[in-house]
């Protein structure tokens, strides 16, 4: 823990003392505490809507099985889905549920999430459960991105050497794209 507290300090002395040696460099402390505040939620928001993805696939691919049982060409004129159908509702509100934290905490408009409900019940089950789980462990993984580039990104904005930011926007930039699909209708403030 001590050493910890040592190398903290001296990243930070050094951070501090950088801009003074580059002329070029303009520290935005303002944005810098930002980042301190935008970063954790960011984070949260892609773990905790990547988690929620994973289980909402999970929990649909449950109802799916059991519809071969339940509600299939035989069986479902008497029990007509009495077990899958709420399961795979139960699995659709888990799944919006985590669409909603993952794209409010993150600040932006997630073009293909939510899913449709029409999809996410009927359409291509087991297909569409697949993608649901890729698309929450794109969002996990997107998470440890963000965890490991905030610090990153807090010391860019401090230092305020133009190419560390620049490089890092788009390093963060590229991996949001990789992971969620095209960039959001409205480009995160924080970024820019």
């Amino acid at each position: 823990m001590r050493q910890m507290r040592r190398i903290a300090c001296g990243l930070t002395l050094i951070c501090l003392a950088y801009p003074a040696t580059d002329a070029a460099a303009k520290p935005r402390i303002g944005k810098a505490l930002g980042t301190t505040l935008v970063a954790p939620l960011i984070i949260l928001g892609d773990l905790g809507g990547g988690l929620g993805l994973v289980s909402a696939s999970i929990v649909g691919l449950a109802g799916d099985s059991i519809a071969a049982i339940d509600d299939n060409r035989i069986t479902h004129p008497v029990l007509k889905g009495f077990v899958s159908q709420p399961l795979k509702r139960v699995g659709l509100g888990i799944s919006h549920l985590s669409t909603g934290w993952l794209e409010g905490l993150r600040g932006e408009d997630i073009e293909r999430l939510p899913e449709s409900q029409a999809a996410y019940l009927e359409a291509a089950p087991v297909m569409g459960r697949i993608e649901t789980f890729s698309t929450g462990v794109r969002a996990l993984g997107l998470g440890v991105h963000d965890l490991i580039t905030a610090p990153l990104w807090f010391g860019a904005e401090l230092v305020g050497i133009e190419r560390w930011r620049t490089s890092i926007y788009r390093t963060r930039r590229n991996a949001r794209i990789q992971a969620l699909g095209p960039e959001p209708t409205r480009a995160q403030a924080s970024d820019d």
